[in-house]
């Protein structure tokens, strides 16, 4: 019975359990092949055994089942980003836009692909929409110094790098290592 089924899946899954969790999932996906929270909740634990492509299968059943299910689409965007495949991650998150343009983490995780993509204009566009979209300020700050830095522009990577320690980015050593800025380590304004 299903029902059973995934409440030992979920109890699996937290007790770090993952190839009982995807059993159980397995399972519930054989008993009732159109139900969408089992394929999702397959891909996760999928997920996190590290089996990406089964993964990302789960999760395109659970989309083909049901084309309007954001949540897939953000999950499956997850483990596009894991395997560097970012053009794919930003297609998914793109959807998750269109339906809600509020969700500052869509914005925030399209942001960091375009950034991988070294895309930074694109990048620093995203991640403002991020903030404007209540994702928390400062980590999505100093990626856009990050980029700026990247691009060249010693004002305002010096400008956002100020912003995000302002908002809380305390990670000194980090910004001291981190090869975006390395132009401007020996730089007396940094």
């Amino acid at each position: 019975f299903p029902s059973h089924d995934i409440s030992y899946g979920l109890l699996m899954e937290r007790m770090v359990k993952l190839d009982s969790a995807i059993f159980y999932y397995k399972k519930c996906t054989e008993l009732k092949p159109q139900t969408t929270v089992y394929w999702t909740n397959l891909g996760i634990a999928y997920g996190k055994s590290e089996q990406l492509d089964a993964a990302l299968s789960a999760f395109n059943e659970a989309i083909r089942i049901d084309p309007n299910l954001a949540y897939a689409y953000s999950t499956r965007a997850e483990i596009y980003i894991r395997q560097n495949k970012h053009q794919l991650a930003v297609k998914d998150l793109e959807t998750l836009l269109k339906w809600d343009k509020s969700n500052g983490y869509a914005w925030n995780q399209a942001a960091m692909c375009y950034y991988f993509e070294k895309n930074y204009k694109k990048a620093i566009q995203y991640y403002n929409n991020a903030i404007s979209n209540r994702y928390p300020a400062a980590i999505p700050l100093y990626n856009i110094a990050c980029s700026y830095s990247l691009m060249k522009q010693k004002k305002e990577a010096l400008s956002f790098l100020r912003k995000s320690m302002l908002e809380g980015y305390n990670k000194k050593s980090k910004i001291n290592t981190d090869t975006d800025f390395e132009w401007l380590w020996n730089d007396a304004d940094f």
